[in-house]
């Protein structure tokens, strides 16, 4: 669904000029792997829901690729057993914290 979207904003946009480049855009973004990545030192990115499923899987790719992750999660029993997972999977080295987040709780958030 998102990816029918970008490809009708693209359209509607102007900013391709014919259906060839749309999709070569569309098979660039279709084909893109964590191996695209290059190299994230330097760089850090906050992930919500780090703990577990994609979050915590786009955090492993990020960290691998040298770039600090700060997981902003509800559970700190989970996000502290995460943490030791990837610390074990990625490295003891690798720049990781937590930061105890409840979006639903807006006070969590002013914390």
């Amino acid at each position: 669904m998102a990816l029918y979207f970008d490809i009708m904003h693209l359209l509607s946009s102007n900013l391709y000029k014919n259906e060839s480049q749309i999709m070569k855009t569309h098979s660039t973004i279709h084909n893109w792997t964590p191996e695209r990545l290059g190299d994230l030192t330097g760089k850090t990115f906050l992930i919500t829901g780090a703990n577990s499923g994609t979050g915590y899987e786009a955090a492993k790719i990020l960290l691998s690729k040298g770039a600090e992750v700060v997981m902003l999660n509800r559970n700190e029993t989970k996000t502290l057993k995460a943490i030791a997972i990837l610390k074990t999977e990625v490295g003891e080295d690798c720049k990781l914290s937590f930061i105890r987040l409840d979006l639903a709780q807006l006070s969590s958030v002013r914390q």
